[in-house]
């Protein structure tokens, strides 16, 4: 991986280039301009002249204006190989989504065995109270608390379900895009 990376990272330094002849007719293309000051030379980018500088004339900041294109390059790069190391097939990545998405579908039947028995307690909290109120009895604070408290930990339990939700959501788009590069990458190899 650590080669992968060094591999990325000398590639993004080539996409801006400069070029110039010296004196002795050698032609040379480097990261940086010439240091001499008279020397004519060309701003290349992926292998194109973009921009031409005569000797005295230097740009305030040649490379500025592709810094950032150039650190996003840069980036994709980086996880594009590791990408390639992590998966070798589009069904690792599908294998790998379905191992994440496993402790979720356990945490949902956790939590919906919870939600049916709070639901069950809740009925029968409520059945209690009725059957008091039908006797002329008075319903207790305590039967009320009970009833308010298995509410609180019904709303507490689907709030926990939305957060699981939320997180499988989550790990089905990140395994998308995985995928969907995965793909443009494999395209780019077999085109080159």
């Amino acid at each position: 991986m650590l080669a992968a990376s060094l591999l990325v990272t000398g590639v993004a330094v080539a996409d801006v280039t400069y070029r110039w002849t010296d004196g002795e007719g050698e032609v040379h293309y480097r990261p940086t301009p010439p240091t001499d000051p008279d020397q004519p030379y060309a701003l290349l980018r992926d292998g194109q002249v973009i921009q031409r500088f005569a000797g005295l004339e230097r740009p305030e900041v040649p490379e500025s204006e592709f810094a950032d294109e150039r650190r996003l390059e840069e980036e994709q790069r980086k996880r594009d190989a590791l990408l390639l190391v992590q998966f070798k097939t589009l069904e690792d990545i599908d294998e790998a989504m379905e191992a994440q998405l496993a402790p979720i579908q356990q945490d949902y039947k956790l939590i919906d065995g919870a939600y049916a028995s709070l639901q069950k307690s809740l009925f029968q909290q409520i059945e209690v109270a009725a059957n008091r109120q039908r006797a002329g009895l008075p319903v207790s604070q305590y039967e009320l608390d009970q009833v308010l408290g298995i509410r609180e930990r019904m709303d507490e339990n689907r709030q926990s379900r939305s957060l699981s939700m939320a997180r499988e959501d989550r790990i089905r788009e990140e395994h998308d895009e995985k995928r969907e590069r995965f793909v443009v990458i494999l395209r780019e190899k077999d085109s080159s």
